[in-house]
């Protein structure tokens, strides 16, 4: 068969999905596979770039996210009625939070690998099944074990199915607004964390927590299997996994890589403390439970213009320097906390936090696919939520236990804000690198 209409049948059979092995056969026909790049090779994946099904997986990677986070992250609502219904302290409550962190950042290694290599959709809809079992579960636990196990299980390996992968996924689907995709994809996080955590107080004083978690179960999974089913493969992946070869491996070894893996480990000590601590925080200072959540939400609310304003800035300014700035604007935020006594200094400090978090999300991704590439997107980023895990569930059970043993929150505090700044050291050597 000729050459010429072989690439005519490629053109005929891209509506049906059958592009990848209809180029293969022309490729192997005019032995043109070679190392040369993703574009060259793939010329119809520019077509498929920054188009319309790239901005249909934008929308629904940002309504998984919403969905995910906003029942994840909501726990700190639901900390003060599980620590007393369980007699916990506030260091074994936070355990809970602390295990499904692990979880859900932690396993993004396999899960941002094997989205590469599959595509996000089973991943998503594996995600929504196994949230929803882990609520439904944690709902009707009648001792602290089980809820630890039901509740870790569930949502932390849940959660990693959806995080890594649809974030990664977005960012193979876009080339010249991927900045901008990777932001507005990642607002979801701070949407969910505004609507659930007001929510969340309201069902849980009027149901109690173990109903709301219920509820939660079914619409979550309704909600993640919808987008799980609608989620179209990026062009990207399978393209440059095919041809990246060893670069993969050499990449998660390089300087540049190791530098930006301790600065994430060393500011995630102290990024997640805030979603456990916040609410019983402001509560001890006299806060009603209400306006308590509400700190959450408005975390959340800066996390969206974080995600927004400062991702947007990044296509038109150094991405590195932005991503500076987040990490200092984290760091000094707890200070704030600190010496926080009112409702005003309370409501400062969530803002500040959300708005340096809400960057440093939209950021992280933009900067590994700019330095890195986009074809292993999935790797790189699960590689690097290891230490995201390994902060999120170490930094809100060291505090737990700090509150405990000092008798306030001030000292661990202090603490926290050094250790988060530290992590701008690693940073500035990235820089020079």
């Amino acid at each position: 068969m000729p050459s010429h209409s072989l690439w005519q049948i490629k053109f005929d059979l891209i509506e049906t999905g059958l592009y990848q092995w209809c180029f293969e056969a022309a490729a192997f026909h005019m032995n043109i596979c070679s190392n040369s790049g993703s574009q060259d090779v793939y010329p119809g994946v520019d077509a498929q770039l920054d188009s319309s099904r790239a901005w249909l997986a934008c929308g629904l990677a940002l309504v998984a996210l919403f969905t995910a986070f906003g029942l994840a992250y909501s726990y700190g609502v639901f900390f003060t009625a599980i620590v007393i219904e369980f007699d916990a302290g506030s260091g074994q409550g936070a355990l809970f939070f602390s295990i499904t962190s692990l979880l859900f950042f932690g396993l993004g290694c396999i899960t941002g690998p094997l989205c590469d290599q599959i595509g996000p959709r089973p991943l998503l809809l594996a995600g929504g099944v196994l949230i929803s079992a882990g609520l439904w579960l944690t709902a009707h636990a009648q001792t602290l074990a089980t809820a630890y196990a039901s509740y870790g299980i569930g949502v932390g390996i849940g959660v990693s199915c959806i995080f890594v992968p649809v974030v990664s996924a977005v960012g193979q689907w876009f080339e010249a607004r991927r900045t901008l995709a990777l932001g507005i994809t990642v607002t979801g996080i701070g949407l969910g964390t505004l609507a659930f955590a007001p929510l969340s107080a309201v069902l849980i004083d009027a149901h109690g927590w173990r109903n709301t978690y219920k509820l939660y179960a079914v619409a979550g999974m309704f909600a993640l299997v919808l987008c799980g089913v609608l989620f179209p493969r990026p062009p990207l992946s399978a393209v440059d996994n095919e041809y990246s070869g060893g670069r993969r491996f050499e990449q998660l070894r390089s300087r540049q890589y190791l530098h930006l893996y301790v600065a994430t480990l060393l500011l995630n000590l102290a990024l997640y403390v805030p979603f456990v601590h916040l609410p019983r925080a402001a509560q001890a200072a006299g806060i009603a439970q209400l306006g308590a959540a509400g700190l959450i939400g408005a975390l959340g609310v800066a996390s969206v213009v974080g995600r927004l304003f400062i991702g947007a800035l990044g296509n038109r300014y150094g991405q590195l320097g932005l991503y500076k700035l987040c990490f200092a604007m984290i760091g000094f935020s707890f200070f704030i906390w600190a010496l926080a006594g009112s409702y005003t200094m309370f409501m400062v400090f969530a803002l500040v936090v959300g708005l340096g978090y809400g960057g440093y999300i939209a950021l992280t991704p933009a900067v590994l696919a700019t330095v890195f590439g986009a074809g292993n997107l999935g790797r790189m980023l699960g590689v690097i939520y290891t230490a995201v895990a390994l902060g999120a569930a170490s930094g809100p059970l060291i505090v737990g236990a700090g509150i405990e043993l000092l008798h306030g929150y001030t000292p661990v505090l202090i603490m926290l804000a050094g250790v988060s700044l530290l992590a701008l050291l690693p940073l500035r050597a990235l820089s020079q690198a």
